[in-house]
């Protein structure tokens, strides 16, 4: 059994797995790490989530984004609760109260590229989304969860999700002029053009749409606005660089503006601009229409 006996929290060895698999992949980033992640998205496949402590300690201790775990907000102080609207940098420098903990830069490298690949982080986020519901109200009738169980994997589901999301898309790796663009064999290649960076074009090139989040993988409407949202803000900005470029910005009024479509911004963020079409089809019935007609899109 995983949980002790009181039903509530896991078994020492679980824990200590745990603990086990993050410092081992932090010192030691060559060995094959693709096995452990693929059992675990099997295990989310499954509803079972009792394992998900061990993708939170690669996150937090190979990954080296222990500053941005968290449990309960009540526990922050002001000036943490404050450093977390910041940067990553902030947000380091206010985890600990200044005590930066040492993070193998490698290692981080190595889990960032096996998750980028054949899109197995977008799975497990998406996974993640799905399963939270199911935690709460899924009903066993042979083996009831205690309330209190259900609390603590909706929480640690919440914030391995909110973990995978931000290293997902972590900027600090990347140079700020490059992109991945994908051609149609199917390869990634990367191109000295404008563009946010490597790690959000992988993101955005690896993410369904808006509409697909929401209706395919029935994921809520909040959750999918959460996970589009960085590559929305990529596509904005990739958008307004772009403008500057080709010097958009020193025409006259009267000149129309461009759509997404007609300019050079690649595809996969094409479908996230606001202005796109598909992207308006695609928001705009999550919402009634009255709640429309007190704001904009």
């Amino acid at each position: 059994s995983k949980l002790k006996m009181d039903g509530v929290n896991v078994t020492q060895w679980l824990s200590s797995l745990e603990t086990f698999t993050g410092a081992f992949y932090k010192k030691f980033p060559d060995v094959e790490l693709r096995g452990i992640l693929q059992y675990l998205t099997h295990r989310l496949q499954q509803g079972q989530i009792l394992e998900l402590g061990v993708l939170r300690s690669l996150l937090k201790t190979a990954g080296g984004y222990g500053f941005a775990d968290y449990g309960s907000t009540a526990s922050l102080s002001q000036v943490q609760l404050e450093g977390r609207c910041g940067s990553q940098l902030l947000k380091r420098e206010t985890a600990s109260f200044g005590i930066v903990e040492k993070s193998n830069k490698k290692a981080s490298r190595r889990l960032r590229c096996v998750l980028q690949k054949d899109d197995l982080g977008v799975t497990l986020l998406i996974l993640l989304a799905q399963i939270r519901f199911r935690v709460m109200f899924h009903v066993s009738s042979s083996s009831p969860k205690h309330i209190k169980l259900i609390g603590n994997l909706y929480d640690n589901c919440v914030v391995v999700m909110g973990l995978m999301l931000e290293f997902l898309t972590d900027l600090s790796d990347d140079s700020p002029k490059k992109q991945y663009h994908q051609q149609e064999e199917g390869e990634n290649v990367v191109n000295d053009e404008v563009g946010p960076s490597t790690a959000i074009a992988k993101y955005a090139s690896s993410l369904p749409t808006l509409g697909e989040l929401h209706d395919t993988y029935g994921v809520d409407t909040a959750v999918s606005w959460m996970l589009a949202r960085p590559s929305i803000r990529a596509a904005m900005l990739t958008m307004e660089e772009t403008k500057e470029q080709c010097g958009e910005e020193n025409d006259d009024d009267e000149k129309k503006k461009s759509s997404p479509k007609e300019t050079t911004m690649p595809p996969y963020f094409q479908r996230f601009h606001p202005d796109c079409t598909d992207m308006q089809k695609s928001y705009t019935p999550m919402l009634p229409e009255k709640a429309w007609e007190a704001i904009s899109p």
